[in-house]
């Protein structure tokens, strides 16, 4: 989608104000971003656990609940192909640029930039990366990271991985390190693989990983041997100073639910039915008497077509009297 500066107001429907207050009170932020409080709500996000960075994910669904149309399996036209509505749409990427702008670095599935060779993963906002750093206190830009599962569905001819200036990172596991090292540059760094937070806090990633940045080097980031240990490589980026993690990626933010390792989800609806199998989570589903619930914090609406939500997950609630 095209990408507005002014976008349309999202009118407030609910607000569970206790548990938003609860959010600011723990947040170190010194205000909400200014046209944030005007055009969406007071957004704040309360600092991180110390091993591992506070999680919310971003994604638009059709009113059944897909994320993907059958014959076209780019996320964003959820929203751009809802012809009722074209400014609710431009709201809802404007939303992710919001979210980009809270954030220290974001996680985007490998198969996602494949199927998106013109994606752009950074606050496109100007007001929004102004105000950033003395609001925020967050002063590096958006770190971009690739999750792959083994390496090979790494698109290592993108156009992300040709910039020297903002370069995806790489994560993957051991083994994806090694299917990865014919395809990569030479003056990449390789970084692990860690097996443990031990590992990770006796090793001098971050000096590593910092001098690679300051330079522009490629950087693959290793956890487990023949798979990826979630709770390492978050401890990892919680020592590389990420504290608030944006998951633009539908299978790994299914995947943290799963881990219970997901504090937050903003969830927009576009007006549009689907139908077919591109759902979060289709081949993994949870139980009846197991399964995470979401505590809703916002509902917002663009009429005729669009819905805007902010969702706390809740991994144990209190079974009912």
């Amino acid at each position: 989608m095209s990408f507005s500066p002014n976008p349309p107001r999202v009118t407030a429907l609910y607000s569970d104000t206790v548990a938003l207050h609860s959010i600011q009170r723990r947040s170190r932020a010194a205000a909400s971003l200014s046209k944030v409080q005007a055009d969406f709500h007071a957004l704040y996000f309360p600092e991180p656990a110390p091993d591992r960075p506070y999680s919310f994910a971003s994604i638009v669904l059709s009113l059944d609940g897909k994320m993907a149309y059958p014959d076209d399996s780019r996320g964003p036209l959820v929203a751009s192909n809802n012809t009722l509505d074209p400014e609710g749409g431009a709201a809802d990427y404007w939303i992710l640029n919001v979210l980009r702008a809270y954030a220290d670095a974001s996680l985007i599935g490998a198969r996602t930039l494949a199927a998106e060779p013109d994606a752009e993963f950074s606050c496109q906002d100007v007001d929004l990366i102004t105000e950033r750093p003395a609001i925020l206190g967050k002063t590096l830009p958006l770190l971009p990271i690739v999750v792959s599962l083994d390496g090979s569905d790494v698109p290592m001819d993108h156009p992300a991985f040709q910039r020297r200036d903002g370069r995806p990172v790489i994560a993957t596991c051991g083994q994806g390190g090694q299917r990865l090292k014919p395809l990569a540059a030479a003056d990449t760094v390789w970084l692990g693989p860690f097996n443990t937070q031990t590992a990770v806090e006796s090793s001098d990633l971050v000096e590593q990983f910092r001098s690679a940045r300051s330079v522009g080097r490629p950087i693959v980031l290793m956890t487990g041997d023949e798979a990826p240990r979630t709770s390492v490589l978050l401890y990892a980026l919680r020592r590389l100073g990420i504290e608030h993690l944006l998951v633009e990626s539908p299978t790994y933010w299914w995947h943290l639910l799963g881990e219970q390792a997901l504090d937050e989800l903003f969830v927009n609806y576009s007006s549009v039915y689907i139908g077919g199998q591109a759902t979060p989570g289709g081949p993994r589903p949870f139980t009846s008497l197991e399964h995470p619930h979401a505590r809703l914090l916002f509902v917002g609406v663009h009429p005729p077509g669009f819905l805007y939500t902010r969702q706390q997950l809740v991994y144990a609630p209190e079974p009912p009297a």
